[in-house]
């Protein structure tokens, strides 16, 4: 899933809006397919932060983040072409509400300050911390293009039109 430099924007843009960089060992296992802000199998889960597992064995350290998380939305079990995947909704924190709407439009250079940091902090690599001051302050023209994330991020598990 995390295969194309849209689904990268959406993973280094969004994970630390919800997520600390401890927990990564309750997200980051062989069975995590992505990051998502919207899902079109759940048209009310518009804005949640969603992130994607297959479930071909249990996912016990992500449902024990997901139920400690304050974030926590909502969760789902889809099987699909002798798949299944397991589904997490988590809500926006408040205070990053308009921060998270700029990003989903694309409009890196409005973020406040304070998200900017949080995002680098989260990483603590200068290549992401550098390609996110790029983007944040519009001199993305080290990259070849220019990417959003807009309808990458947006889960589609049934190719459902939303």
């Amino acid at each position: 899933m995390l295969n194309t430099p849209e689904q990268a924007t959406a993973e280094i843009f969004l994970k630390p809006l919800i997520f600390k960089n401890e927990d990564d060992e309750f997200i980051l296992n062989k069975q995590y397919k992505g990051i998502f802000y919207k899902d079109t199998n759940k048209p009310e889960w518009k804005n949640k932060i969603i992130l994607l597992f297959e479930y071909n064995g249990p996912l016990w350290k992500v449902d024990e983040f997901f139920n400690k998380s304050p974030y926590a939305y909502n969760s789902y079990i889809e099987k699909l072409n002798n798949k299944t995947y397991k589904i997490y909704a988590f809500t926006i924190p408040p205070t990053l509400v308009t921060d998270f709407n700029h990003l989903i439009n694309g409009n890196y250079t409005n973020i406040k300050l304070s998200t900017k940091w949080t995002i680098q902090q989260y990483w603590k690599t200068e290549f992401i911390s550098t390609k996110v001051e790029d983007y944040c302050s519009n001199n993305h023209i080290r990259y070849k293009n220019h990417h959003t994330f807009t309808k990458s991020a947006i889960l589609n598990l049934n190719n459902v039109p939303i």
